[in-house]
Order: structure tokens, then C-alpha cells, then sequence
């Protein structure tokens, strides 16, 4: 005569796979949650790059120091000078949701000798960006605007890079 068990519990391999399950459940939530934080500020950077941008369709700013490579921080006040009526149309925080601040933006403004063509630009977080410049590997003053891919990862950990040139 067989013996029956009449257990209703749950045996270990079921607690093990119960766990394994809850772990992946846990992991897929946390990589769409950080690709959806990058998305969203990779879309802040483009947005302000496009708001800053959008100044120097007539003309470019010339810094006292001359044409250079500045950082967005050390300039925008000057720039907000020479445009003044353009102020309430800007965002107070200019400057990358990741890493930068008010005294360091990591959005980088080019200017020529000249003065006629400038360009304004940052480095994007993800690497899922469609590239709208793809002959472009480094920052192009001159009317061209859009996402291009450098040659090396710039401070956000991807070579891709949104500008607005003039």
C-alpha cells in the first residue's frame, strides 16, 4: 500500500524559483526605468541647446575675450545682455540634468573669428539618437544643426552629440 502525502506547502525548489522570477521582474524594471531617465534628459539637452540656439539665428555673440571654446555657464549672462527681450523665453537651468550646474553647464559654445558662425552643443546620454548629421564627427559651425556621432565618448559616456550652428 503507498503512503500519501498530504503536504500543502511549498518545497524549496518553488521558493527558488519564485525568488529567481521576482529578480528578473526587478532587473527589467530597473534597466527600463534607467533608459527612460536617459531619454528624458538627453531630451532637456536638446531642448536647451535648441532654446540657446535659437539666439543666434541672426547673429552670434562674440565674448570680450574673442572666438574660443566657452562653457555655457561662464557666458550666459553676456549673452542674455546683448538679448535681453530673449530672457523670459529661457529656462532657468541651462545647463546638462546629469552632471552639470549653474557655475559648469557641460553645454559648450564655439564662435569664429569673425563672429558669423558659432555653434552651441552638448553630449547626449543615450546611444539611441538617429544621427541627423551623419558626415559630421565633431561640432560644424555653419548652419548645420542636428545629432552626430564623434569619435570618442564626451562627458556623458556617448559619442553622440546634439548641436545648433549658425
Amino acid at each position: 500500500m503507498w503512503i500519501k502525502n498530504n503536504n500543502k506547502g511549498i518545497n524549496v525548489i518553488e521558493v527558488i524559483v519564485i525568488i529567481a522570477l521576482v529578480g528578473a521582474m526587478v532587473a527589467i524594471a530597473f534597466l527600463s526605468v534607467q533608459a527612460s531617465e536617459k531619454k528624458t534628459r538627453d531630451t532637456k539637452r536638446i531642448s536647451d541647446i535648441g532654446q540657446i540656439g535659437r539666439l543666434f539665428y541672426k547673429e552670434c555673440y562674440q565674448p570680450s575675450a574673442g572666438s574660443a571654446e566657452y562653457d555655457l555657464a561662464d557666458i550666459i549672462d553676456s549673452i542674455l545682455d546683448k538679448f535681453p527681450e530673449q530672457k523670459k523665453y529661457l529656462s532657468n537651468d541651462l545647463w546638462d540634468p546629469k552632471i552639470g550646474s549653474k557655475q559648469k553647464s557641460y553645454y559648450t559654445y564655439r564662435v569664429s573669428n569673425d563672429g558669423k558662425h558659432c555653434v552651441i552643443y552638448a553630449n547626449l546620454e543615450g546611444d539611441n539618437e538617429t544621427v541627423t548629421m551623419p558626415n559630421a564627427s565633431y561640432p560644424t559651425m555653419g548652419g548645420s544643426s542636428g545629432v552626430f556621432t564623434a569619435q570618442e565618448a564626451g562627458v556623458n559616456g556617448s559619442k553622440k552629440y546634439y548641436q545648433v550652428s549658425k
